[in-house]
């Protein structure tokens, strides 16, 4: 019952398109769009704090400022000739009615008005006598104050005024008074004001389309990256991620792009492998269980073909056995669960011995194998390791070799490294396949014959080769109209023992042992 009960379970449904689209407010799109509307609403309200707390202040200092300034230069001035007609003239200018008066405190001299007059007859008596008579200490102030004393008040019924007051210290004592009216909202400030409601309204609206599109771009490439993902995880390798122009954009994509493409060889590899290995297995389990059957049914009284059905039983579960030990050993490989014993070894001598030993099999038929060692120095490496590498290098190379064809096994010592070369004179790779050779189950189109083997080979001599932190490599030339010569060469280098140092991967399970 629980497994039907598995079997019926349905699977989780895909995320779409329309589920994302009602939770809009969690979108990139929409949150991107809010904090650029968000950060341009902030700015406006500095903007308006500063024209509301701080723009009255500061209109307040520049105020007393400008009429100190005044001030302070008539006193300067103050004596000189022609001072009654620049007192006119600053009062004319500066907005502001001013006084002179003399050394008592209860005459008038000089009298100028914002209007032009100059007469003490037009003077504005009755604000003076206010500025005066509701500040009673004003006198004493201005006493107290060599360099001026400049303030705000409130007359009644006249409004809000700045008064200036300073003593002359080499005219008489005279005192200067000058007084102007203040005014908190200004015209000035009123169309400032105005423009600044104008310019808030202008800004949002332009922020608000500006952050849309902005927003929408940025979106874009992502949206259609879910929906690419989509398909990719319905398994269409053949998606393309596209970016919008943007550096950071534009390089997710080349990676999600690479990605893909990866998936798909390990997709397509994963394919060709079960093909691959069902294929193996299936053709000598057949002939096993027909020889079997031949066994029972026929052979079964006759000793000489029994024992030759038998035999042929054998070899086909030598070929299972070396196919299913090639499966584990590149898996062993690859997963790095492998133990390596790593020792100083005489490369040369140890190819060598591999050459000799594959002259007199059977498996090379009349093929020619020629040994050119030219090597006493020694590497690290794991001996048992190299001799498989050296096994699978020669016995592929008597794969894709004529027969009465010579194979040449050398091993020729540098400065710093020992380099070990496979030659044989077969057809040739073509450029386009040289990449493929180390694939699993990879078989190049140069073979003349039936090749033996599991086609796991070259793969196992990658992850050894590249388990010791060897370079190796492929050479192959094709014959051609120019050329009739022909052959593939695999290599690979190994550093010599004083100058080596253990792979990476080995230091780590070193120090973790």
């Amino acid at each position: 019952m629980r497994g039907k009960e598995g079997q019926n379970k349905e699977r989780a449904p895909k995320p779409s398109m329309a589920d994302a689209d009602l939770l809009g407010i969690r979108s990139i799109q929409f949150r991107t769009w809010l904090s650029f509307v968000a950060l341009t609403a902030i700015t406006l309200i500095i903007l308006w704090s500063a024209q509301i707390i701080f723009h009255t202040v500061s209109y307040r200092d520049m105020s007393k400022s400008e009429l100190a300034r005044s001030g302070d230069r008539l006193i300067a001035e103050m004596g000189l000739p022609g001072f009654g007609e620049r007192l006119r003239a600053d009062a004319i200018d500066g907005g502001f009615s001013a006084v002179v008066v003399n050394a008592n405190r209860k005459t008038v001299e000089l009298y100028a008005s914002a209007s032009g007059a100059v007469s003490v007859d037009e003077m504005d008596v009755e604000l003076f006598q206010s500025v005066f008579a509701a500040n009673g200490e004003f006198v004493k102030r201005l006493e107290s104050e060599p360099d001026g004393y400049v303030y705000i008040a409130s007359i009644e019924g006249r409004g809000n005024f700045i008064i200036y007051g300073r003593v002359s210290e080499g005219y008489n004592s005279r005192l200067l008074c000058l007084i102007k009216p203040y005014t908190q909202n200004g015209s000035a400030v009123v169309v400032l004001r105005k423009q600044l409601i104008f310019a808030t309204v202008v800004c949002m609206l332009i922020s608000m389309f500006l952050a849309m599109m902005f927003s929408r771009k940025l979106a874009k490439p992502i949206t259609k990256f879910s929906a690419t993902a989509l398909k990719l995880g319905d398994g269409d390798f053949s998606v393309r991620f596209e970016g919008n122009g943007w550096t950071e954009i534009d390089e997710l994509a080349d990676t999600l792009n690479y990605a893909t493409e990866e998936m798909g060889k390990t997709e397509t590899l994963r394919r060709d492998f079960f093909a691959n290995v069902s294929h193996d297995l299936r053709t000598p389990l057949t002939i096993v269980k027909a020889y079997a059957e031949m066994i029972r049914d026929i052979s079964g009284a006759d000793p000489e073909k029994r024992a030759a059905h038998a035999q042929a039983i054998i070899d086909e579960s030598d070929k299972l056995t070396l196919l299913v030990g090639d499966i584990l050993e590149l898996s062993k490989l690859q997963a790095g669960t492998n133990e390596n014993d790593f020792a100083e070894t005489d490369i040369g001598g140890l190819v060598k011995t591999v050459a000799e030993r594959f002259a007199g099999t059977a498996e090379c038929g009349n093929r020619n194998i020629v040994s050119e060692i030219d090597c006493t120095a020694k590497v690290i490496c794991d001996k048992r390791r190299m001799e498989q590498v050296l096994y699978n290098l020669i016995s592929n190379a008597i794969n894709y070799s004529g027969d009465g064809e010579e194979i040449t096994v050398r091993a020729k010592e540098a400065a710093l490294c020992v380099r070990v070369e496979v030659s044989d004179r077969g057809k040739g790779i073509p450029e386009e396949e040289l990449k493929s050779v180390w694939d699993r189950y990879y078989r190049a189109s140069r073979t003349k014959r039936a090749t033996n083997g599991t086609g796991l080979g070259l793969s196992i001599v990658k992850n050894i080769l590249t388990q010791h932190d060897a370079r190796f490599g492929v050479e192959s030339t094709v014959a051609s109209a120019n050329s009739e010569k022909s052959g593939t060469t695999f290599w690979f280098e190994l550093k010599k023992s004083e100058h080596h140092s253990l792979p990476p991967s080995e230091e780590k399970k070193k120090k973790a042992k």
